[in-house]
């Protein structure tokens, strides 16, 4: 590792302190759980941004594991930005292949790196190594075995990952849950694994659980095959219509070290939807399948005529809670204002989704007296018992004070809630002498309005048109896309100066001569030789100094590039300064 480092510091030698490089150290371990079998690999990554190279690099402690395998990697990378300039990357990258000493929670410990002075550390990583295949992980609750039915067939034993979905129920009633697992198995080495939930269009669906962070394994043997399996994702999924539906089939991308991403997809699972059965009660709402009660408390039980009274209702219970409608209450004696929003609690901890919601209702009385608030009666709809069903509320009481109907009312008012004819709002005097609306209308800036979308337009024709312009196939089009092109590939060869590597500048050079003739000529010229290409610039009317330096540049290139050796940073520079010499002679020669 050290030589390796110190070849890269060679390769960076003579190059200046850029100030404020970005750093990025990263220490990644897969997979995250496994067994005394398992073979983990770590993969400590370096990026540093700018002409600076890393002082030092301390690898992660891993005396916990056996290393098995340990490979280098270090590629300096040239990127260009939106504007042209180049930015140089050193990108490091360590890879260890270990297996475990022992069970438990085993570390492997942070990284250092010191890169101009400052020190960059990672965090440690913990993994989970099981005891024996089919054990828990530590701390935590293995999860209940697979109904019977739902286990993966033997004949994907054969693949290295997959998917699989077991679905708790394959036949319900429209509105009841069915809990479906999507399962993870793996028997091969993986970086990480990205989830591609389906759309549910059929279902109302409540998420359970989903993986956001490393994946909890266990063991589980499938036709002769040992792998490690996980749950990415359990969603508790509500038919919103009956007949024969269909789950999707549940996506994931895996990657692995040094291979592309494998697309992994599971089986689709049939599901027959009943339609709820005839003879729904009164005010019945399809969304209250599911076992439900109801509770109701007002507050206060005397009141005067004339003032309103409050009514809490609180439905509780195991379903699809947040797709009910709020409850429409009719009680005799008493005009009832529905709430236009709710509290509301849903509980995903269990395997059935529930929670409850509480509904604040205004009421207000028509007649005095002792009036009785209730029964509060919701129907639903019990899927165990496959009937319908009414949870109530116990009757409720209040003692109205005098007689709401005698209580004088505003003329006019005809029992609504309006504005007398007597009583009106303030209004200014009609018109815009007064407002803003007439100022604007006689400033500049009214007129800069009006013209603006005729401007506009004008402005839209004339981007189109010199877009239109700017796209011709014209010599001077032509020549300037060839300067762009020539202006990168120098700047190219310039950073293989810094970086003191022969081969990649001359080839630069050869390739940017090339390509400049070649416009020039108008005809490809790389298959010609050197006797060729004289010829051909001679009988076009290139000058003969110029022919000369073309030639014996290019041929200087071809032996630089198969004998690097021989040439260092001074014989590049004075190269690129001849390079450019030529590029403006090309320019100026006028071929026939």
């Amino acid at each position: 590792m050290r030589r390796r480092l110190a070849l890269v510091l060679l390769l960076a030698a003579g190059a200046a302190t850029a100030a404020g490089a970005r750093v990025e150290i990263n220490v990644t371990v897969a997979p995250a759980t496994g067994s005394m079998d398992s073979v983990f690999d770590v993969v400590l990554e370096l990026n540093v941004h700018g002409m600076v190279t890393p002082d030092r690099v301390t690898p992660p402690d891993m005396t916990d594991f056996e290393v098995l395998s340990r490979m280098e990697k270090t590629e300096p990378r040239i990127s260009f930005d939106s504007r042209g300039r180049q930015e140089v990357a050193v990108n490091l990258e360590w890879r260890w292949r270990l297996r475990p000493r022992h069970p438990g929670k085993l570390t492997v410990g942070e990284a250092r790196a010191s890169v101009d002075g400052a020190e960059y550390r990672t965090k440690p990583v913990v993994v989970d190594v099981l005891a024996a295949p089919g054990a828990a992980a530590p701390g935590t609750t293995p999860s209940a075995p697979p109904a019977a039915g739902t286990t993966p067939p033997p004949e994907l034993g054969r693949r290295p990952f997959f998917l699989y979905a077991v679905a708790d129920r394959a036949k319900v009633y429209q509105g009841d849950q069915i809990t479906v697992t999507w399962l993870f198995y793996a028997r091969d080495t993986f970086n990480r694994i990205e989830p591609r939930p389906p759309r549910l269009d059929a279902f109302w669906s409540e998420t359970l659980y989903e993986a956001t962070g490393p994946l909890k394994f266990q063991q589980e043997t499938i036709g002769n095959q040992e792998y490690i399996v996980a749950p990415v994702a359990k969603k508790a999924l509500f038919p919103t219509r009956s007949g024969k539906l269909v789950i999707p089939s549940y996506g994931a991308d895996v990657h692995s070290f040094l291979e592309a991403p494998q697309r992994l997809a599971s089986q689709e699972i049939a599901v027959d939807v009943q339609p709820l059965p005839p003879g729904a009660p009164r005010g019945f709402d399809p969304g209250a399948v599911g076992r439900f009660e109801v509770e109701a408390s007002i507050d206060r039980t005397t009141l005067p005529a004339g003032e309103p009274l409050t009514l809490d209702v609180v439905v509780h219970g195991t379903g699809a809670i947040r797709r009910m409608q709020i409850p429409a209450l009719r009680i005799d004696g008493i005009e009832v204002t529905p709430p236009h929003d709710f509290d509301e609690r849903v509980d995903r901890t269990g395997e059935k989704i529930g929670g409850e919601r509480k509904y604040r209702y205004l009421l207000a009385p028509r007649r005095g007296g002792s009036l009785a608030v209730g029964p509060i009666e919701i129907p639903y709809f019990d899927p165990d018992k496959g009937a319908y069903e009414t949870a109530r509320a116990a009757q409720l009481s209040v003692t109205v004070v005098g007689d709401p109907s005698a209580l004088p009312r505003p003329a006019g008012a005809a029992g609504e809630n309006v504005i007398a004819r007597d009583l009106r709002p303030p209004h200014e005097e009609p018109g815009a002498s007064a407002g803003a609306a007439e100022r604007f209308h006689r400033s500049r800036g009214f007129a800069v309005a009006l013209g603006a979308p005729a401007g506009l337009y004008v402005l839209v024709l004339a981007g189109d048109w010199l877009r239109r312009r700017l796209r011709r196939e014209t010599p001077r089009a032509r020549w300037r896309r060839a300067r762009g092109r020539a202006r990168k590939r120098l700047r190219a060869a310039e950073v293989h100066i810094r970086w003191n590597r022969p081969a990649p500048f001359f080839g630069e050079i050869a390739r940017v001569l090339t390509e400049h003739i070649e416009e020039r000529v108008g005809e490809p010229v790389a298959a010609l030789t050197r006797d060729q290409l004289r010829d051909l610039l001679s009988a076009r009317g290139f000058p003969e100094p110029t022919v000369k330096g073309l030639v014996t540049e290019l041929e200087t290139c071809d032996f630089a590039r198969f004998a690097p050796a021989a040439s260092g940073p001074g014989e590049m520079r004075s190269a690129l300064r001849r390079t450019k010499s030529l590029l403006g002679a090309i320019e100026q020669g006028r071929p026939s």
